[in-house]
């Protein structure tokens, strides 16, 4: 059937040759600042500079340790770790919990520089254009202090009453130096603070990062707050165990079909697998454990059992229902969990175990495709924090192994429900959606991953028969009342954004249901009504070949599995393609859409009412004014929103209530990406293309700050055939990363898609982005993107669609579209200058045409060829 509706091969472009030798680049030097008594700001440079550096040097004299030099420096715009650098300093990071306060090392070598620089400033040296020497850095600075505790705890340390008898296990983050032997003497000088109170256990160093888990009393804890060295401490992350119930079912034939043996391999790093299940073993090639303390990669659990069939047979309810049970991918399996479904132990960083897995598998089995349906419960993101270690070491996974690491954003559970949200039973119901779009919703611990994809969860239907339980349970349906529809979001799903808002989750699968019980009055999401099937652990003991359950763990593997089939059809797609293609063929139920818009219009009379009272109850003239304009228009916009949150006049509850409803109408996309990110992938839309949807494909590489240009040949059916049309771009990219930077990712890169403009004015307007004459003064010329592409400019994997309802013929038959990348540090840092000149990037896009005499295929298939054979003469004369 798929291969009726799309019988063609999507087709591979190339950018037209031009001139790359530069896109506009704005001055990126110092802000220019002013102080009114320049002289007595000087003063106080050099006195909080002169005391803090006193303080480190006298706390390690006593502490018996060699002092470091960090400290931070409060501006009021951000400086470039190049300028920087020219007054002595090292860029280490910024403080995550204030704004335009950046971390530096220096040494007293080195703040002779910075004192030289100062004289100049304070005697009022000029320049050969008569201005004052470096008054642009000095008057930019508002404070030099050192760091303290607060500054370094952790999301979960941050509850923590420390007591200095009790011993803890922690996660101590360390500012990156810049080689390993300067890490290693870092350890030592901790391992002198911790003295016999505490030990390193375990450590990591990587890229830009440098871990310890560490055993130690509270007393040593609070020591190692106050100590320069120290990035950030946290406690380490556990996981939580999940009930699955058994399905009997009757197969009288169960006849698994042998994987293939050039099928692509998928790890799923979990509790491990039963390599004798009658439906794993056929498809299964090598499971190992990745711990010590466990003695075999046996599950014992069932969580991994049972993502591991999903990442074999995709959609296992239409395997059980049609009795063929053909794997699509060679299953690995890493267990890194215990029979709890915990990590551990708690004397090693867990993350070394995952890493090395990956590793592992990708060396030896030529692994690409890495399953992660694992997540911190209580680490959710809530934004003002810096990006998770475990992240980064995934996001530098996948950049540098060109990788496919597939994670879980994780679950909202009964716990959470009622010490989160203080919901229970049927509350839940009366308040979904809204509590998704509360920060207690954010996205688990490390789906904020931004090279890696991140899956949610929407519902499946809430089952009453269909041959998982027995009919005569059909009436007491009405003892169950489902949180959510069919296609909705899951009640359990957690929602974005990720870090820097970009669009989290990237994908939605489903992933199960949840319903309350009112007889019981019991939360369930874990039983045959409401979970999905997969594989059953305890097979052997109790003859059940499935179990069933519900959550994001359960979605995620989909994808995986959807990976995988890419990879079958092209095993040489980079891992940016694949998260291209995937993106590019989702689309969201309409039970989504739908949901949306219900949930923004029917929360509106509920804000207005709140502002009304609001009105009664304040004399704020200025707050009653702009209450009374927004009751006027009978509804609350995005500018209107955003006024009143930013005037600090309302109240928690109001503000958390503005907060989680969109504006009208400019946050619609914004929410529908929140919780669904750009929809549920459809595998036959991603691989093939038609005569009404042609999908074409580019893989390319760009220097920073530098544009490319692709031209779209529009057929003649889709310009004079009326209906609606529509043209999609995904672009994915896989951007160096730090997690101590704000700008976590090296680079960002987004798009534009203009038309009725010829290819030499195309050129210019690319070339002059930043100047008059650009892109974005274009009108009707420049195509109009949903979601706009501001909203998902941030994230390393973009979709966004225009859509035409009228004949565009005055716009001609070929449209380009402009790829541009912009440098954030990367050409700034000395670890990336040398080694990257391109970076990798993907672009899909697709045309498609609702009407179905529509032919298309061919005239782009012939225009795009002769593109092709065109580009090396061209090359060749550039």
């Amino acid at each position: 059937m798929a291969a009726e509706k799309y019988p063609y091969e999507n087709l591979k472009i190339v950018d037209i040759s031009h001139d790359k030798g530069g896109r506009y680049k704005p001055d990126r030097g110092f802000p220019s600042i002013n102080v009114k008594n320049k002289k007595k700001h000087a003063d106080k440079i050099k006195k909080e500079l002169g005391s803090l550096t006193e303080e480190i040097n006298q706390k390690a004299s006593e502490q018996g340790i060699d002092p470091k030099l960090i400290f931070k420096i409060k501006f009021k715009q951000n400086v470039s770790e190049k300028d920087l650098a020219r007054f002595g300093c090292d860029f280490l990071g910024d403080l995550a919990s204030e704004n335009n306060a950046q971390v530096v090392f220096s040494d007293q070598e080195r703040l002779k520089t910075f004192y030289q620089k100062w004289e100049k400033f304070h005697s009022d040296d000029l320049t050969s254009k008569g201005n004052p020497k470096h008054n642009n850095f000095f008057a930019n600075i508002l404070s030099l202090s050192r760091l303290n505790a607060e500054d370094r705890k952790g999301f979960k340390l941050k509850d923590v009453d420390i007591e200095d008898d009790t011993t803890y296990f922690l996660d101590v983050d360390l500012w990156f130096s810049d080689t390993r032997a300067e890490c290693l003497k870092d350890q030592e000088n901790i391992k002198k603070i911790l003295g016999d109170e505490g030990k390193i256990t375990d450590f990591y160093i990587g890229d830009s990062i440098h871990l310890l888990r560490v055993k130690a009393t509270g007393a040593r804890l609070k020591e190692l707050l106050e100590e320069e060295r120290v990035c950030q401490i946290d406690i380490p992350p556990k996981l939580m165990s999940e009930f699955h119930q058994k399905l009997d079912l009757d197969l009288d034939k169960l006849n698994p079909v042998e994987v293939e043996a050039d099928s692509p391999a998928v790890c799923v790093i979990d509790s491990g697998i039963v390599p004798e299940h009658p439906l794993i073993r056929n498809a299964l090639v090598d499971s190992k454990v990745f711990r010590e303390d466990l003695d075999d990669d046996i599950d014992e659990h069932g969580h991994g059992t049972m993502v591991a069939g999903i990442a074999v047979y995709g959609d296992l309810e239409e395997s059980i229902e049609n009795g063929l049970f053909k794997p699509s991918v060679r299953l690995l399996s890493a267990r890194v969990t215990d029979s709890n479904s915990n990590l551990g132990p708690d004397d090693k960083l867990y993350i070394k175990q995952i890493e090395e897995a990956i590793k592992y598998y990708h060396e030896n089995f030529n692994c690409r495709i890495f399953n992660l349906s694992l997540g911190d419960p209580n680490h959710y993101f809530l934004g003002q924090q810096y990006q998770s270690r475990w992240a980064h070491i995934l996001d530098n996974l996948a950049r540098k192994r060109n990788l496919i690491i597939v994670i879980s954003t994780g679950n909202i559970n009964e716990k959470h429900f009622n010490q989160d949200f203080g919901l229970e039973g049927e509350q839940i119901k009366k308040n979904f959606p809204f509590y998704l779009y509360t920060e207690e919703a954010g996205l688990l611990n490390p789906a904020t991953a931004v090279n890696c994809i991140s899956v949610g969860s929407i519902n499946t239907e809430l089952r009453t028969s269909r041959g998982f339980m027995d009919h005569s349970q059909k009436e007491k349906g009405i003892d169950r009342l489902r949180i959510s529809k069919e296609n909705e979001p899951s009640a359990f799903t957690r929602t974005g954004p990720g870090f820097n808002d970009t669009v989290k989750p990237d994908l939605v699968a489903y992933g199960g249901n949840m319903y309350y019980h009112a007889r019981t009055n019991k939360l369930i999401s874990n039983d045959y009504q409401s979970g999905i099937p997969s594989l059953n652990n305890n097979f052997f003991d109790d003859g059940k070949l499935f179990s069933c359950a519900s959550g994001t763990s359960f979605s995620t593997p989909y994808i995986s599995n959807l990976a995988a089939k890419i990879l079958n059809y092209n095993k040489d797609f980079k891992n940016n393609t694949v998260r291209a293609l995937l993106a590019n063929s989702a689309d969201y139920p309409l039970e989504v859409t739908e949901g949306i818009e219900n949930y923004m219009q029917e929360m509106q009379s509920v804000i207005l009412a709140r502002l009304s009272q609001l009105k009664e109850n304040t004399d704020d003239e200025e707050l009653i004014e702009l209450i009374t304009s927004i009751l006027d228009k009978r509804f609350l916009n995005t500018q209107n929103k955003n006024k009143l949150l930013k005037s600090g006049k309302l109240d928690e509850e109001t503000k958390r209530l503005i907060t989680a409803v969109p504006g009208v109408k400019a946050e619609y996309d914004d929410f529908l990406l929140r919780t669904s990110g750009y929809g549920f992938p459809d595998i036959d839309r991603a691989l093939k293309s038609s005569e009404t949807k042609v999908t074409l494909w580019a893989e390319n590489s760009i220097k920073m700050d530098r544009f490319d240009v692709y031209k779209i040949p529009i057929p003649e059916d889709f310009i004079s055939k009326t209906g609606l049309r529509k043209i999609t771009v995904s672009l994915a990219f896989s951007p160096p990363v730090r997690h101590t930077r704000k700008d976590y990712a090296g680079y960002i890169m987004d798009f534009e898609l203009v038309r009725g403009i010829d290819l030499e004015e195309t050129l210019e307007r690319a070339a002059n982005d930043d100047k008059s004459e650009n892109i974005t003064d274009l009108g009707g010329e420049r195509c109009s993107f949903c979601p706009k592409t501001g909203v998902i400019k941030n994230s390393t994997l973009q979709k966004a669609t225009f859509e035409i309802k009228r004949t565009p013929k005055e716009y001609g038959n070929c449209y380009y579209l402009i790829v541009v990348s912009q440098d954030k540090w990367i050409t700034n840092s000395a670890e990336f200058i040398e080694t990257t000149d391109e970076e990798n990037y993907s672009v899909v896009i697709t045309l498609e045409h609702k009407k179905e005499e529509v032919k298309m295929y061919n005239e782009i298939k012939e225009r795009i060829d002769q593109e092709v054979e065109v580009k090396p003469e061209l090359e060749a004369n550039v």
